[in-house]
């Protein structure tokens, strides 16, 4: 018989998905009840139950006497993963505006391409099943970059339907057919950006969340220890009263987390994340436009799957010693290629588009000039700049860096177009400017070593080699006087030659540190 594959079980401060192998490993003997609240399923937020040991291998399942039978995993069977978590399933935002005692919503329409912004195009947003008014809108409403947030008025439905018009079909690759709305028994926003938390969202000790939902029983059967409830206003809509919450986990406990669940929601310490490593790119809500065809992400979170549409391969790389992370790189085929992230539903996704990148300027230069105003290149420097002193200038805010001798002494903020002076510049010094965390411009100064002009390799190694007398044995410290001699390759095999028997005549070895300590070699 199938398992269930959605059980999560509460583990270091979040739900964790546990699989059969590891429940049985855990617990080998008997069955464990759903009462027990040990295990839970992701879809539908309901105890199951771990069967023991007989004819059948053992097992998760739902409990025949929960009142609620609608779980996809219990219609669909143990691979309806792979119906819900495709494609079509994706959401676009709905968010929630709240003014003057009183509460409206809107929904919003991510960037298409501009070959689907035709002049006939038109968008109708219709609640479904309820004899309501359409939302119209023509293409003007929509904004060239970014996201468009248009309105579908002050009363929650649970379904809104749309269709658009006037363009090619193409434009659903982009803009579902059906968008999630408000659950009557509870609906869940971040109260920082207004946006609905969508099926299975993570939730964060100490962040705010709105909490909508019909019916004005308050809250009260969970302590104040574990969630934090504000009531914030009730409103009457078509005779029925909806209460709006404002709700905030205290601590990472199991009470707090079965509050959420109910709701559709995972609190965690560990929300899922997703971040573009590579390439360079230009951000645009739920749309990163790049000019390559691979594209390196960190993924973190808890159990995240990262799918593709259309299908490519996915090289994951996983990181030591952190199980929850890992890096992807994507190998995109087409112009417009869609990454999703989720696990019992979609909870992020990402539109990437290859075209070029207008909007990328070139690395950012310093303009560092002497007294007199000529141009200072970067590099390595023998000399000293005129009067010990530069001026530098960059286009945005940063800072400068001063080391004498390998040692920080100085750290300066740098302001956009302000030219700022740096003066008193000695010897062994090294001058690093950044913009942001990028170094743009570095200079060093150190005095060259003024070789003895009557050094000559030849006439030096057969004055070693005439030494004789005593002999002694070569100290470690040979091995640092060697280094030293790159550029004298044949004095350095004189003295290998002396490390392999062992000895050295004293005069020759004095000769060498006298050649090293004065700075000749």
């Amino acid at each position: 018989m199938g398992t269930l594959k959605h059980v999560c079980m509460w583990e270091d401060n979040s739900w964790k998905r546990i699989t059969i192998d590891k429940a049985v490993e855990i617990y080998p003997y008997g069955k464990v009840s759903a009462n027990s609240g040990l295990f839970m399923c992701e879809l539908c937020g309901q105890y199951v139950s771990l069967t023991e040991k007989g004819i059948n291998r053992r097992h998760f399942r739902h409990d025949r006497a929960q009142k609620d039978k609608e779980c996809p995993e219990r219609i669909l069977g143990s691979n309806g993963f792979f119906t819900l978590f495709n494609k079509a399933k994706y959401e676009l935002p709905i968010r929630i505006k709240l003014n003057n005692k009183s509460f409206s919503f809107e929904i919003g329409f991510m960037q298409i391409p501009s070959d689907l912004i035709t002049k006939k195009l038109e968008i109708n947003i219709k609640p479904k099943n309820a004899w309501a008014e359409k939302f119209i809108y023509s293409r003007e409403r929509l904004q060239v970059e970014g996201i468009t947030y248009l309105s579908i008025g002050n009363t929650p439905y649970e379904k809104y339907i749309i269709s658009v018009s006037g363009t090619n079909e193409k434009v659903h690759n982009y803009w579902p057919d059906e968008v999630s709305g408000i659950d009557p028994k509870g609906t869940l926003f971040d109260a920082k950006t207004g946006k609905k938390l969508v099926y299975d969202s993570d939730v964060e000790v100490g962040n705010k969340y709105y909490l909508l939902k019909k019916g004005c029983k308050y809250l009260d059967y969970f302590t104040k220890q574990y969630i934090t409830l504000k009531f914030i206003m009730k409103k009457t809509i078509s005779l029925e009263t909806w209460c709006l919450y404002e709700v905030t986990a205290n601590d990472y406990q199991r009470e707090s987390a079965e509050f959420f669940f109910d709701y559709h929601c995972r609190l965690t310490d560990r929300p899922v994340k997703l971040q573009t490593v590579w390439p360079v790119y230009i951000k645009n809500p739920y749309v990163l436009k790049c000019n390559e065809k691979d594209i390196v992400m960190h993924i973190q979170g808890n159990s995240p799957n990262i799918k593709p549409f259309p299908y490519v391969y996915i090289q994951k790389y996983n990181i030591p010693y952190l199980n929850e992370e890992y890096v992807a790189n994507v190998h995109c085929n087409g112009r417009q290629q869609l990454l999703t992230i989720g696990r019992a539903k979609i909870l992020k996704y990402t539109y990437f588009w290859q075209e070029r990148l207008d909007n990328i300027t070139d690395c950012q230069k310093a303009d560092v000039v002497d007294l007199k105003g000529n141009n200072f290149v970067e590099g390595t420097h023998e000399a000293l700049p005129i009067n010990k002193l530069l001026n530098i200038t960059i286009p945005y805010d940063g800072h400068i860096n001063i080391k004498r001798n390998g040692i920080l002494v100085e750290r300066r903020n740098l302001y956009a177009d302000t030219q700022s002076e740096i003066f008193d510049i000695s010897w062994n010094t090294e001058i690093e400017v950044y913009v942001g965390l990028d170094k743009v411009w570095q200079a060093s100064f150190f005095k060259r070593k003024d070789h003895d002009n009557t050094f000559d390799e030849n006439i030096m190694l057969k004055k070693l080699e005439s030494y004789y007398g005593e002999q002694i044995e070569l100290p470690h410290t040979i091995g640092s006087l060697v280094k030293k001699l790159n550029k004298y390759t044949a004095i350095q095999r004189w003295i290998y030659k002396c490390i392999r028997n062992g000895h050295m005549s004293r005069k020759a070895y004095r000769t060498l540190v006298k050649w090293s300590t004065s700075g000749k070699i």
